[in-house]
């Protein structure tokens, strides 16, 4: 630290500088060491040297007794005392320097301690820096994960979405379809019913038929008898003639009313039975396609029914419907899957160009032709080229035991 230079009235004074140097390093176990310089120039001992020598100096020139030196004397007195006061006034700030020196040694060693206090802090501070650091680039990574996480999640919930309404869908139809089945079973009970009463209406013409049967061996034993008295009495009375044509004539009238009850039982059965042959072919055509919106119903060809088969869905799904009517049609009314294809091409184009609707009329056209190939229903049948009601019970109403229906085209 430097000092103004002191001024004084008398000039040719230097100025008293005061410089401080502090140097200061670190000690080990947080303690330092300070070395201070201090250097005091004084050019005042020099003027009171002076002094001395202009003293002693007046003595020897007292003699000579200079005009206006006891002026100078004076004022070069008055200036020593004046510089012996400042002097005195350095000494008290050069000890005030010192113990400021001894204070800024004290703050110096506690400064040195809380360098290394935060050197030490700042390491520490290093170490969680990096270690937070490696835990931002964690959180990086999992909120990464976190956003594919999210992105997975929204997609499966899309997914899911989808899903509900598709299920809702399916609900629909599957009440639809229980409603119907519901409907179905109450005709199916009709039926049921109706059959019950065809049935017992076929016991009844079987138990009528097994007492004409029985009257019949009856009236053939009468009628034996009949016979041997007949021969009998021709043997006896050859002039009976008119007895035995009356005889005969009666005979007549009661095996003609028997066979015409006969015929009449075997006419209802055959009815009968016809009619439920008819209403079997009749049902099979009808309902086959019953199941097609639960096996179809999700498939591009169901839902747009006059669009190519084949061009929405693919050649399996053709292959999958037409064997489900050769299972539910085709086979039942003893026809081949090959021979309704050539009809359904026939009808309606290349397989390629085929739709659902194509395939529900080709279906039933094709049903009809042969309903009308089997003679059904009852009394259709009046050429060679269909099935007759002989060759039915002669095939015990099984359509394999009689000629089955083929379809040609044209020519």
């Amino acid at each position: 630290m430097a000092r103004d230079p002191v001024s004084t009235s008398g000039g040719g004074v230097e100025p008293i500088n005061v410089n401080y140097t502090v140097e200061t390093q670190n000690r080990p176990n947080n303690a330092g060491s300070t070395k201070m310089a201090m250097a005091l120039t004084k050019p005042a001992m020099m003027g009171a040297g002076i002094l001395a020598l202009g003293t002693a100096a007046l003595g020897v020139f007292d003699i000579f007794r200079v005009p206006g030196l006891e002026d100078q004397i004076k004022e070069l007195e008055a200036e020593v005392d004046r510089l012996e006061g400042e002097i005195d006034r350095l000494s008290g700030l050069n000890d005030d320097y010192e113990d400021l020196n001894e204070l800024l040694e004290d703050e110096v060693a506690e400064l040195a301690l809380i360098n290394d206090e935060l050197n030490a802090t700042t390491t520490d501070l290093e170490g969680q820096v990096k270690n937070l650091t490696i835990e931002v680039v964690e959180l990086n990574e999992t909120t990464q994960e976190l956003y594919t996480r999210g992105e997975d999640l929204e997609e499966l919930n899309q997914e899911l979405n989808q899903t509900q309404v598709d299920l809702k869908v399916e609900i629909d139809e599957l009440q639809g379809l229980e409603t119907s089945l519901n409907e179905t079973n109450e005709l199916l009970k009709d039926r049921i019913e109706d059959l019950e009463d065809t049935v017992d209406d076929l016991n009844n013409v079987t138990q009528g038929l097994n007492q004409s049967i029985i009257q019949l061996d009856a009236t053939i034993d009468d009628v034996t008898q009949l016979n041997s008295n007949l021969e009998e009495a021709i043997e006896a009375l050859t002039d009976v003639s008119d007895f035995m044509n009356n005889v005969h004539s009666g005979y007549e009238e009661s095996l003609s009313s028997v066979l015409l009850a006969l015929r009449n039982s075997v006419n209802q059965r055959r009815g009968t039975v016809f009619l439920g042959l008819f209403n079997y072919y009749a049902d099979i055509i009808n309902n086959w396609d019953c199941i097609n919106k639960n096996l179809f119903g999700q498939d591009a060809f169901f839902k747009n029914q006059s669009a190519s088969i084949i061009g929405t869905s693919g050649p399996s799904k053709f292959g999958d419907l037409t064997e489900t009517l050769k299972e539910r049609q085709l086979v039942l009314m003893c026809t081949t899957e090959l021979n309704f294809i050539e009809y359904l091409t026939y009808r309606f184009g290349a397989i390629g160009s085929i739709t659902y609707d194509n395939m529900l009329s080709a279906a039933s056209e094709y049903g009809g032709l042969a309903m009308a190939h089997y003679g059904l229903p009852r009394g259709t049948c009046t050429t060679d080229d269909c099935v007759s009601e002989e060759e039915w019970e002669e095939g015990e109403f099984d359509c394999n035991n009689v000629e089955n229906f083929v379809w040609t085209a044209p020519p």
